[in-house]
């Protein structure tokens, strides 16, 4: 194995799948002279061609400079081609090993240029930084910004080529690759309760775990789990170490108070990077029993305020949300603190609290997937058998769907089940 820093290459062929289906003998022989293209430039710029991947190619070059003036010969070769070449540089420090190179400097310039113009060349600012300390008048770039890239923790600052024929990006191209202050993932810090009774630790819990469970069904937003975040309970790191550490690139931090029968929520949403940056804060104030509709409008304004696109099923979701009997409610948290104990003795006190949630609401849908849970977890840690367990596991997941078809832990439940009760993977 060595390290080295290398700028790397990425290549395809845009709108080759197409071709392909369309006419294999003309995609083939397109293919054919874009690697003829590719082979010549890369050894004419003292370039190692790694590998080939379909109609996409991988190289690596010892200087940015190199890598540069290659993709710009590529694209001047494949003006007659017949198709679009799209091209992605980055330069970083890499892995290479027996003839292969691995690295996140590989997947960031990856996804640049996944997100290249047909027939465009897109860098990143290393890229820029390293070839203007060679020769300031080769490039001619436009800023597109930092761009959020998939499975890159944070914005990547890219420029696009513009020398000779090569156009620059449409404005609403640019636009959309910004997507200025969205949010990609997120993840909510436990809460802080601002009463004065250690006993409400439940509450807290409990709501911070509704939360999650809330943004976690917006499916354009990504959001950690809340046995991820436990670790920074009373932690003195900084909300970028923190963000880096989780892989988000944003933190909801949210203050909680329960008096004379209203809860009152104080949020605030946080930027890590490129600087920490707080985006906005919010207040509410609903009485217990519309506490889900305090969450559904802090998720509608996380969304907002992240720029998630929220689906129509999604928003029908926030419009309706349920109304709970309040002491049914605080019932079912407390079930749920003890829950997570696993002992025998915490997970009998947490049934009867879903009992006794049950007695104050029997169409309270959360409490009978609590029940199942209880008896996942008997079976689990082997207080109780599967035989007994298995038949009360799937009552209640019955129970419960009969109530909301939409409950998460119900096929959570159900589907631990299918794994580990029934082998049924698939």
């Amino acid at each position: 194995m060595q390290r080295k820093r290398l700028a790397i290459m990425f290549t395809d062929i845009a709108g080759y799948t197409a071709m392909m289906a369309a006419d294999e003998s003309h995609a083939l022989k397109i293919l054919g002279k874009s690697r003829n293209i590719h082979t010549k430039a890369i050894g004419r710029w003292h370039g190692t061609l790694i590998k080939e991947m379909g109609d996409g190619i991988l190289a690596t070059f010892a200087s940015a400079i190199d890598a540069v003036s290659c993709s710009l010969q590529i694209q001047e070769k494949a003006s007659d081609l017949g198709a679009k070449i799209r091209i992605g540089i980055h330069y970083a420090p890499i892995t290479l090993d027996r003839g292969d190179v691995f690295g996140d400097g590989v997947n960031i310039a990856s996804r640049i240029e996944s997100i290249a113009d047909p027939g465009g060349i897109y860098i990143s600012a290393p890229v820029v930084d390293s070839v203007q300390k060679e020769d300031r008048t080769l490039l001619q770039t436009v800023y597109l910004g930092q761009i959020p890239l998939k499975n890159v923790p944070r914005p990547v600052p890219v420029h696009a080529i513009v020398n000779g024929n090569i156009k620059p990006p449409k404005d609403q191209k640019i636009q959309e690759l910004t997507q200025k202050d969205r949010l990609t993932s997120i993840a909510v810090l436990p809460f802080k309760s601002l009463g004065d009774t250690p006993e409400q630790q439940y509450l807290v819990d409990g709501m911070q775990d509704a939360l999650i469970s809330e943004l976690a069904q917006i499916e354009s937003l990504r959001v950690i789990s809340r046995t991820s975040t436990l670790r920074y309970r009373d932690t003195t790191k900084s909300m970028q170490v923190i963000a880096n550490e989780l892989q988000v690139d944003g933190l909801i931090e949210a203050t909680i108070l329960e008096a004379k029968k209203v809860a009152h929520m104080q949020v605030q949403l946080i930027k890590a990077f490129p600087n920490e940056e707080h985006l906005w804060a919010g207040s509410y104030h609903k009485d217990m029993k519309d506490v889900f509709a305090l969450y559904s409008e802090v998720v509608r304004d996380v969304t907002t305020n992240t720029r998630s696109k929220v689906t129509s099923h999604e928003k029908k979701h926030l419009e309706n949300p349920a109304v709970v009997v309040p002491q049914s409610y605080k019932s079912y948290l407390k079930g749920m603190f003890y829950w997570e104990k696993l002992s025998r003795k915490d997970l009998d006190q947490a049934y009867e609290y879903f009992d006794h949630a049950i007695e104050l609401d029997p169409k309270f849908a959360p409490a009978y997937a609590g029940k199942a849970g209880i008896w996942m977890g008997r079976m689990i840690m082997g207080y109780d058998s599967s035989t007994r367990a298995i038949p009360s596991i799937y009552s209640n997941i019955r129970k419960t769907r009969k109530l909301d078809e939409d409950n998460v832990d119900s096929h959570f439940w159900n589907a631990l089940l299918s794994v580990w009760a029934e082998l049924d993977w698939t």
